[in-house]
């Protein structure tokens, strides 16, 4: 029995073309991929195409493509597409100096005071990174942003506060961007004063990541990009 990710490569790969995650689906019954016995398969689909973006990175054979409606398409990687790369010098990170993108609100133990765990790269030390400072998005289920904020204190707590009230059945992922640097696996003060021509190439790349466009193969002047890990305690 094939995994959900090998599915969805054989589906778009019949489809020659990207697909919604129902249209994914919908590949895969007709064609007899994979069965299940879920009553939402799509909650199986999506979490396989994100993961193995997420993880997988340009080694992923899926793209991630936003149409003209704001809903969300999933294609196949064109196999001579290569990596993203930082413009500029490595040293010149700007004044995001580290960022995540789709984590999971269910690897999250939410409360008054979470904690939200990452690591620099897959067997690093985890790293608690509920307290950096920056600017943060909610992902519907299909990915959609569904609502920016921005949190001058922790972020952990900014983004709990949507755990309940009006958002709180409306969002699934989350995507964040610090300016805390990570020293010593801790998180250090904010950088300084950033030159205009740096500010631009920075807002230009959290657009670049939170909305990936299919188009752009180059991200912005941003850190370091790390991995969720699931919270101990759950």
């Amino acid at each position: 029995m094939p995994t959900w990710a090998e599915a969805c490569k054989r589906a778009l790969e019949i489809a020659g073309e990207p697909l919604t995650l129902r249209e994914i689906w919908e590949v895969i019954q007709r064609e007899g991929i994979k069965e299940t016995a879920a009553s939402f398969p799509l909650n199986s689909i999506h979490p396989a195409l994100s993961d193995s973006i997420k993880r997988e990175g340009a080694d992923s054979p899926f793209v991630k493509i936003a149409d003209e409606r704001g809903g969300v398409r999933f294609g196949l990687r064109p196999k001579s597409q290569k990596a993203r790369v930082n413009v500029g010098h490595p040293s010149e990170t700007g004044p995001v100096k580290a960022f995540g993108i789709h984590w999971d609100r269910k690897l999250v133990k939410w409360s008054s005071n979470p904690r939200i765990w990452g690591q620099r790269k897959k067997g690093a030390r985890r790293i608690d990174l509920a307290g950096q400072h920056g600017v943060y998005l909610l992902h519907d289920s299909l990915g959609r942003v569904v609502y920016v904020g921005q949190a001058t204190t922790d972020l952990g707590q900014r983004i709990a506060q949507h755990t309940s009230g009006r958002l709180a059945g409306r969002w699934a992922w989350f995507s964040w961007f610090g300016i805390r640097p990570v020293e010593n696996g801790k998180l250090g003060p904010p950088s300084g004063p950033v030159r205009p021509e740096r500010l631009v190439s920075v807002l230009e790349g959290i657009l670049i990541e939170a909305l990936e466009p299919h188009l752009n193969r180059q991200s912005g002047l941003i850190g370091t990009e790390y991995l969720q890990m699931r919270d101990p305690t759950l």
